[in-house]
C-alpha cells in the first residue's frame, strides 16, 4: 500500500543578519498544502524544494498533527499510516541555494504504541557527492528528552542537499517522529587557518586557485596559496619578502605580480607554474622570477597591479626623501616592460606628495582603461577613479573619508560594473565589506558583523563570490570565501490615470514595485514634459510587490491639460514611469450684468466677461417702442 507520509509545512524565522544567514525554521505555525519551492527566499537562501518517499510512495503533503511532547509542543516531521509502513526508508530531500556550511535539528522523541525507528540524515556537496552523515545509530525512546543533533560542513565543503531518513521497526498505529526545530546556517566558508596573517587574496581567472600574502613566524611575508575549496593551503613561493603584501594575477596567466624588498625593491613576475618555489638570490632574475621594473635607489614601489585582461600594469613611485618629493601612480601596457626604472616608464596617471598615496590599494578595470584607487581625505580615505590615459578629470566614488571614515582596499567586478571596498571608522577594528556601482550609486553593505573586521575583499573570476579576510585574534588574519548577495534591483514603475479632476484639483495614482530593496516614491507634475514640480516622497518599503501610490494636487488652473508621471528610486537607481496627462475641468457659466443705455436705432455691447471661456451674453432692451432679449 502506498505510505501517506505527513510532512508539517515549515515556517521560518530569520535569526540573524541575512549576510551571515542563520535561519530558524519554526514548527510551532504550520500549514496545510504542498511545501513551496522558495519558503526561504526572505532570508537569504531563496531556494529549498522538497521531495518525499515512503516504499513506492510519495511525493507527500502536508499535515497539522497534535502532540503532546514538550517544549513546543513538537510538530511531527513524519506519520506512519498502515502496517506496512513498517521498515520502509521514509525519505525527505532538502536542497539548499546557495549552499549551506551547517545544519542542526532538535530530536524530541516519539509517539505510537511499541514501535520503534533509527533514523539519519545524509550531506552532499554541489557535486552530489555525500559528504557526510548525522543521526541515531539506534531507535530513539518514546517521549524522550530534546537532543540537538547537528552537521558542519568538511572544510572547503558545503551543504547543497541533505536526505533525511527515517525506517520504522514494529509499526504502531500514529507512530510519529516529533522534531522542534531546524537551524541552518549559511555563512563565509573559511579556506585558510594559518598562525599568523594571511593578507590581500588574489583569485585566479580559473577561480581555482588563491594567492595571497602568508606572514612567516619571523614577521616577513611571502606568497602564499590556496585551492578555492580550502584545501591545499601552503607557501607558493619563500624567499621574496614581500612589501605591502600584494599579489596580483596576470590576466588567465600563470604568471603572478609581486613587490618584492631584498637588497633592493623590484617589481617581479612568479611564474607559479613552477610552485613550490624558494628564491635563494637577492637581486634580479631566476627559474621563476623575472624583474619587470626596477624602483631605483631612494625610491620605493608598495604596489603593482594588473588588469583581469593581462594587457595592463599600474604601481606605485615613491622618493624616500618625503617632503615636496613627487609621488606617482603609474600606468603601461605589460607588454612594455623590460626592467625600465619605476619613475621612467609608464603614463603618469596622478601625482601626489602623500606617502601614503596608493598604501590603502587601488585596482585597475578589467581591460584596464580606469583605475580605482583610495586617496587620503580629511582624517579617512575616500575612493576615486581615474583613467589610466592620464586625460579626463576624476571621479570621487565615497565621501565618508573627511567624517574618519577608511575606505579602501578595493576590487573592480569581472564585467567592470562594480567596486567590492572594506569601509571601517578610524582605520582599524570592526571593518566591513560594501558594494558600490563603478559610478559612485548604489552603495549596498555586504557584510556587517559588529566586532569582527573584516577587509581585502578579492571578487571571485564568477562575479557571484568573493574572497576577504577576517581577524580572527589579534595576531590572527585569516582568508574566507562567500557567496555575494544578489545585486539591488531598481524599482518597476507604472504611472496610472489621475483621478477626481476637478476645476482646480486632481489625485495622480500609480504604482512601484520595490523589488526587494527600500524604495521612495513621488510623482513629477507640470504644463509639459520638463514638470517643474514633485509631490511629497512617500516610503513604501522594500517588498516584491507593486506598491498603490498617490498624491493629491491643489491649486491648479482650470480647464488646463497638465503631464505628470510616477517615479520611484532606491540604492540601485530611478525609474521614471510613462508620462500621462489630465485636463482640469471647466466651470459652469459666470452671469456677468452690465446695465447700458442704447440708442434705440443701433448700439454695441461690451461685456465685462473676466473669464478665460466665453461665457453667453444676454442682451435685454428697453424702451417705448422696442422690447425683447437678445443672446450674443
Amino acid at each position: 500500500m502506498k505510505t501517506t507520509l505527513r510532512l508539517l509545512a515549515l515556517t521560518f524565522l530569520l535569526i540573524a543578519s541575512t549576510l551571515r544567514a542563520a535561519v530558524l525554521i519554526n514548527f510551532d505555525s504550520i500549514a496545510d498544502g504542498p511545501q513551496p519551492s522558495n519558503f526561504l527566499a526572505a532570508s537569504g537562501i531563496p531556494s529549498v524544494t522538497f521531495s518525499g518517499a515512503a516504499g513506492a510512495g510519495g511525493p507527500f503533503v502536508t499535515s497539522v498533527l497534535g502532540n503532546s511532547i514538550a517544549p513546543s509542543p513538537p510538530k511531527i516531521l513524519y506519520q506512519a499510516a498502515t502496517a506496512n509502513d513498517q521498515n520502509q526508508p521514509h525519505i525527505l530531500t532538502f536542497t539548499f541555494s546557495p549552499v549551506l556550511t551547517a545544519f542542526s535539528l532538535d530530536r524530541v522523541g516519539k509517539n505510537g504504541g511499541g514501535s520503534t525507528d533509527t533514523w539519519h540524515a545524509d550531506f552532499f556537496n554541489a557535486a552530489g557527492t555525500m559528504i557526510g552523515t548525522m543521526g541515531e545509530p539506534a531507535s530513539h525512546p518514546i517521549n524522550a528528552p530534546v537532543t540537538t543533533f547537528s552537521f558542519t560542513a568538511p572544510p572547503g565543503e558545503r551543504i547543497a542537499r541533505m536526505d533525511l531518513v527515517s525506517v520504522w521497526t514494529g509499526f504502531a498505529t500514529n507512530a510519529t517522529i516529533p522534531v522542534d526545530n531546524f537551524v541552518l546556517t549559511s555563512g563565509p566558508l573559511q579556506l585558510t587557518s594559518s598562525s599568523f596573517h594571511d593578507l590581500a587574496p588574489q583569485w585566479n581567472a580559473a577561480g581555482t586557485k588563491i594567492a595571497y600574502a602568508k606572514q612567516t613566524s619571523g614577521g616577513i611575508y611571502e606568497i602564499g596559496g590556496v585551492n578555492a575549496n580550502g584545501t591545499g593551503e601552503a607557501f607558493m613561493a619563500t624567499g621574496v619578502n614581500m612589501q605591502n603584501y600584494a599579489v596580483s594575477w596576470l590576466g588567465s596567466t600563470s604568471t603572478l605580480l609581486v613587490a618584492e624588498v631584498n637588497v633592493f625593491h623590484e617589481l617581479f613576475a612568479f611564474n607559479t607554474a613552477l610552485a613550490p618555489f624558494t628564491r635563494t638570490i637577492t637581486d634580479g632574475n631566476d627559474a621563476a622570477f623575472t624583474r619587470k621594473l626596477l624602483v631605483p635607489g631612494g625610491n620605493n614601489s608598495n604596489v603593482f597591479v594588473a588588469s583581469r585582461d593581462g594587457t595592463t600594469v599600474a604601481w606605485r613611485d615613491q622618493p624616500n626623501a618625503g617632503g615636496a618629493n613627487t609621488l606617482t601612480i603609474r600606468a603601461a601596457p605589460y607588454s612594455s616592460l623590460s626592467a625600465q626604472n619605476t619613475n621612467a616608464t609608464g603614463t603618469v596617471v596622478l601625482t601626489a606628495t602623500n606617502s601614503v598615496i596608493g598604501l590603502r590599494g587601488m585596482a585597475l578595470t578589467p581591460n584596464g582603461s580606469k583605475l580605482v584607487i583610495a586617496l587620503p581625505a580629511g582624517t579617512g580615505f575616500d575612493l576615486w577613479l581615474y583613467n589610466t590615459n592620464g586625460i579626463g578629470a576624476p571621479v570621487q566614488l565615497t565621501n565618508t573619508g573627511a567624517s574618519g571614515i577608511y575606505n579602501g582596499n578595493p576590487d573592480v567586478s569581472p564585467d567592470g560594473t562594480k567596486i567590492l571596498f572594506a569601509r571601517a571608522t578610524g582605520g582599524a577594528g570592526s571593518g566591513d565589506i560594501y558594494r558600490i556601482n563603478i559610478d559612485g550609486t548604489g552603495l549596498t553593505p555586504i557584510t556587517a558583523t559588529p566586532g569582527v573586521d573584516e577587509s581585502q575583499p578579492a571578487w571571485a573570476p564568477n562575479g557571484a563570490e568573493y574572497a576577504f579576510v577576517r581577524l580572527d585574534s589579534p595576531t590572527n588574519w585569516n582568508i574566507y570565501r562567500d557567496v555575494l548577495p544578489a545585486p539591488s534591483v531598481p524599482p518597476t514603475v507604472v504611472t496610472g490615470a489621475a483621478s477626481a479632476v476637478l476645476t482646480t484639483s486632481a489625485t495622480l495614482n500609480g504604482t512601484a514595485n520595490p523589488n526587494g530593496t527600500a524604495t521612495n516614491a513621488f510623482f513629477q507634475w507640470g504644463l509639459d514634459t520638463n514638470y517643474g514640480s514633485t509631490t511629497p516622497t512617500q516610503a513604501i518599503g522594500s517588498g516584491t510587490s507593486a506598491v498603490a501610490i498617490n498624491a493629491p494636487l491643489t491649486g491648479l488652473m482650470r480647464h488646463m491639460q497638465y503631464h505628470f508621471r510616477a517615479v520611484a528610486m532606491n540604492a540601485a537607481g530611478t525609474t521614471n514611469g510613462l508620462d500621462a496627462t489630465f485636463t482640469t475641468a471647466n466651470t459652469q457659466p459666470v452671469a456677468n450684468t452690465d446695465t447700458v443705455e442704447l440708442p434705440m436705432d443701433h448700439f454695441n455691447v461690451k461685456a465685462n466677461d473676466t473669464d478665460a471661456d466665453l461665457d453667453p451674453i444676454t442682451v435685454t432692451a428697453v424702451g417705448a417702442a422696442a422690447h425683447g432679449t437678445a443672446t450674443l
